[in-house]
């Protein structure tokens, strides 16, 4: 799924990522789940462990979609509200597999 990553520790929302997402599952262990989205060159751009019992809350507005969950980025800021946005044909699907992975 396309995405724009934003953190919300100023005022305004901050885009701190964009590109693919992928939602990874660990084989044998599946509560060990992670969103994970590297750059072009291969840099990890966002790492964030999906815990069980997580919240997600999808919102729509103005012909666009995203998904709001509170996520430890960088342990420095400590957790902080995390936005992921994407395409409205896109919302549904991906909050309900996140829904099902923090399970």
């Amino acid at each position: 799924v396309q995405f724009r990553a934003y953190h919300h520790r100023e005022k305004k929302p901050v885009k701190f990522a964009s590109g693919e997402v992928k939602l990874q599952q660990h084989k044998s262990d599946k509560k060990n789940s992670r969103i994970v989205s590297r750059n072009a060159t291969g840099k990890v751009m966002l790492n964030l462990k999906i815990a069980p019992g997580m919240t997600f809350n999808k919102r729509s507005a103005k012909g666009k979609a995203s998904i709001a969950f509170i996520g430890l980025r960088d342990a420095a800021h400590g957790p902080e509200m995390l936005t992921l946005q994407c395409k409205p044909e896109h919302v549904e699907n991906f909050h309900s597999k996140l829904i099902e992975m923090s399970k």
